[in-house]
């Protein structure tokens, strides 16, 4: 996160305008770019069970008319776990330049290095239809389980103002990713308390490109005011791993455990390897139109196709394209009120591979929503009530019967209503909520092999893993203006989330829990620089909870109370 801007959430199915993406939304990632004024920052963060970091922001100009300039994130982390065996340890690195070589023409540089060294952690197994009751430090892998990831990411992008109403971008990226794993997963109850378990080891490459061309352009036609998008993008994605899995089985009394102070040999054990080559190619168009009388409309096809291909014999190909549309209409009838309602169609992707190695096929989803959206204030705070009907085909799961490998659910439907509110209630005083309430998240159609039939019946009218019915959270803080409490800052929030079912077979529940968390901020000027120090305590009150499963027959606890403080000095 040390070259992150900021994270914007975008609901629903995303596909027509960002390619791959999952059905259920898109996470945009805008990172930090270069100013024209130079910056510097250092940050050090310590916090509970031995956390450090340290982080570093340098930016501005290099040339005296201020057209090129530079900007560099470097950060480091240190940090141990509430669980035993458990240590993370991070470097990261991300210069970026950026030429402004006219008033409409612009180019970027990007690169980022990241290496990132962290446990292999199994979590905690039901017993009788919930979490099994053992200490949150309890580890009931090995400490020799570790994970070491390496990734190199490159990007160039550029734009071109035609004039004040067309312009042109393109952006190519290219992500580079080796990882060495030594794991430990369930194979499931022996009896009397005793786990089974498997181990071994992976090395996985993948390599990834993107690139897209978007052309944007504003005109008018009969007293309508279009936003017209004609874009094209290109994704590959090259992956293969080779791994070998101890034949044996490493049983271990969950209450009383005893490690293994080395691995056992894989001689024997099951040694192969599986990956794809995929390649997508997609085109969409869309209008944005602003009709007479507050009215809004948007309309756009996007049109895909995707070869995936095994990298390992028996060699297997399947060709996969599909038009998506998008459509939405909406009426402000006042500046304060707009009613809307929309359908969407998503074309997505899985990485996700079956018990005989070979890549499932993409996601695919449709969404009906309607809702209303308010602005209040002068547009200081928002707010938006949303009704959404969600069905995705193909979503992949754990395989019960192999629990390191995947399955596609035939279907899933969800249904439910969402409230989201934030701004600025009074100067100084900011307030973020949002609420859930999805009473229907179900199972359809059961788990299918290539859409053909149903291959693992029992399924359908399940839950949906990790789905409660009522979810939400509140956050608010309040910076003082003015006396001797000016740049104090306080807040305080809570997430509460209730029962949840924790696999598809709906075995066990995952009870709720409600978090509360607090933090203290100050600023203040140091001659011509700013000090920002806070402090934040999370799970204040010490909960005990289950931050969820992997959809099957492994559950995490979430953090224990942790406190974090942060030192912050710019100039």
């Amino acid at each position: 996160m040390a070259n992150v801007e900021r994270v914007e959430v975008l609901k629903g199915p995303g596909s027509i305008l960002y390619g791959r993406a999952d059905p259920g939304g898109v996470i945009n990632i805008v990172t930090k770019q270069p100013l024209a004024d130079p910056y510097y920052s250092l940050q050090q963060q310590f916090g509970s069970y031995d956390f450090y970091r340290t982080a570093i922001d340098a930016t501005g100009p290099l040339t005296a008319d201020k057209s090129l300039r530079y900007r560099v994130n470097l950060s480091y982390e240190d940090a141990h776990s509430f669980k035993e065996f458990n240590k993370n340890e991070n470097i990261f690195i991300a210069p970026v330049l950026v030429w402004e070589i006219s008033p409409r023409t612009r180019v970027g540089l990007e690169l980022e290095y990241a290496n990132i060294r962290s446990p292999v952690d199994i979590g905690i197994p039901p017993l009788n239809g919930k979490p099994i009751l053992l200490p949150r430090e309890r580890n009931l892998g090995e400490s020799w389980a570790k994970r070491n990831n390496e990734q190199i990411l490159v990007g160039l992008n550029w734009s071109h103002d035609f004039n004040d109403a067309w312009n042109i971008k393109q952006r190519f990226n290219t992500q580079l990713v080796t990882e060495d794993e030594v794991y430990v997963g369930r194979n499931g109850w022996i009896g009397d308390g005793v786990d089974s378990r498997y181990y071994g080891q992976q090395t996985d490459t993948m390599n990834t490109y993107f690139t897209n061309v978007d052309l944007t352009g504003k005109f008018d036609t009969w007293g309508a005011k279009h936003t017209l998008l004609l874009g094209g993008d290109y994704y590959q994605q090259d992956e293969m791993a080779d791994y070998a899995d101890y034949i044996g089985d490493l049983p271990i009394n969950v209450y009383n455990p005893s490690h293994l102070a080395n691995r056992p040999s894989l001689a024997g054990g099951d040694v192969g390897q599986y990956g794809s080559l995929t390649e997508w190619y997609g085109v969409y168009l869309q209008d944005q139109i602003k009709l007479p009388f507050n009215l809004h409309a948007l309309g756009g096809l996007r049109y895909d196709n995707a070869t995936t291909t095994d990298n390992f014999a028996p060699f297997s190909s399947y060709v996969d394209d599909r038009v998506s549309p998008r459509g939405g209409l909406l009426w402000r009838p006042i500046p304060q009120l707009s009613v809307y309602g929309s359908y969407t169609e998503n074309f997505g992707a899985t990485n996700a591979f079956d018990q005989d190695n070979k890549p499932l096929r993409p996601q695919t989803a449709r969404q009906w929503e309607v809702g209303v959206k308010t602005e209040l204030w002068d547009e200081r705070f928002t707010g938006t009530l949303a009704y959404f009907d969600l069905t995705k085909q193909n979503m992949p799961t754990v395989d019960p019967l192999h629990p390191n490998r995947s399955v596609a659910i035939g279907e899933v439907a969800s249904r439910g209503l969402e409230v989201d509110l934030a701004g600025k209630i009074l100067p100084g005083w900011q307030i973020i909520g949002a609420y859930a309430y999805t009473p229907f998240v179900e199972v359809t159609k059961d788990y299918a092999d290539d859409g053909t039939g149903n291959v693992t019946p029992g399924k359908t009218g399940k839950r949906n893993p990790n789905v409660a019915r009522h979810n939400g959270s509140l956050w608010t803080t309040y910076e003082f203006q003015s006396g001797e409490l000016n740049g104090l800052t306080l807040g305080g929030g809570a997430t509460a989330i209730g029962n949840r079912k924790g696999d598809f077979d709906n075995s066990y529940t995952l009870p709720g829990y409600a978090v509360f968390n607090l933090m203290a901020g100050y600023k203040l000027k140091l001659g011509g620089s700013r000090a920002s120090l806070q402090l934040n305590v999370d799970n204040l009150l010490d909960k005990t909870y289950y931050s969820g499963s992997n959809g099957g027959q492994v559950i995490h606890y979430g953090m224990p109370r942790t406190f974090m403080g942060s030192l912050r000095i710019e100039y």
